[in-house]
């Protein structure tokens, strides 16, 4: 009786850590899928280079903060 047990013991860890690892992997799959950072290789260049020649408002606030907390230190 003892060893019917403890064969369905190891029966029911043995199902529950496949389901586990299957789990995991679908997870991982669904994470991949929907990464929009993985749908290209990254090169180092811009994307849109023209775009960073004129910089917008909050760009330029930001600069202005960052001088400003440079010459307050």
């Amino acid at each position: 009786m003892a060893e019917l047990t403890e064969f369905a013991a190891q029966m029911v860890l043995l199902l529950t850590s496949f389901l586990l690892i299957w789990y995991i992997f679908r997870l991982r799959e669904k994470r991949k899928i929907g990464d929009p950072e993985l749908k290209y290789e990254y090169d180092g260049r811009a994307r849109n280079p023209h775009s960073l020649i004129d910089p917008d408002e909050l760009a330029l606030k930001e600069l202005d903060r960052l001088i400003e907390d440079g010459f307050n230190q």
